[in-house]
């Protein structure tokens, strides 16, 4: 596709929702990605979600975006389905995990499957030093306790969103390249696990 039929989205108003592109093609919702995770984690991925959301993503967490009284279940499997991208956030807690968890993964393989060869959608997020499970070892993942973690996860969500067609405006994923050298290149102290 030619940049001159490249339809022109704002990033920043498609996260509020409801924008049209150039042709008036219909967005009719906000960037979101998915955060996968075990309880046990649950503070660590609450850092994640908040450092993505300070770079104008929309994260999506249990625990942060499904209100009292709705049927949880549900609505994570709802979320999966409407997500751009899906972050399973893996350590040691959660490689032998079952449960939901596993269904969540299989959820978000089987969207994988309807996705473009190309298109960038499943990230394992390894929150400290762990074996990445079987089923997501075929995607490349970033360890986002390491020195460039953070800055190659943002890197593919930035590649992903402009493999979907729509342009990543000033502001929203900052130009990797004039983030000060801690932001681009050093993970928040909460997401880095104590060295044994």
């Amino acid at each position: 596709m030619t940049d001159d039929l490249r339809p022109e989205y704002n990033l920043a108003e498609l996260l509020k929702g409801g924008v049209k592109g150039k042709y008036n093609a219909p967005m009719d919702k906000p960037v979101q990605l998915f955060l996968s995770y075990t309880r046990k984690d649950e503070a660590a991925v609450a850092q994640l979600y908040e450092r993505l959301a300070a770079v104008g993503l929309k994260p999506w967490m249990d625990q942060e975006d499904i209100l009292p009284g709705e049927i949880w279940q549900e609505s994570i499997l709802r979320a999966i389905r409407d997500s751009h991208f899906f972050l399973a956030c893996i350590s040691p807690n959660s490689v032998d995990k079952r449960g939901f968890l596993q269904r969540e993964l299989r959820e978000a393989l089987d969207a994988w499957k309807d996705k473009l060869p190309g298109d960038i959608y499943l990230i394992p997020v390894r929150l400290e030093e762990c074996t990445v499970p079987e089923q997501l070892s075929q995607f490349q993942w970033v360890d986002i306790s390491h020195t460039r973690g953070w800055s190659r996860l943002l890197r593919a969500i930035q590649a992903g969103v402009e493999r979907l067609g729509m342009q990543v405006p000033n502001g929203v994923l900052q130009d990797l390249g004039s983030l000060p050298a801690r932001a681009a290149t050093s993970p928040s102290p909460e997401l880095i696990a104590p060295k044994p």
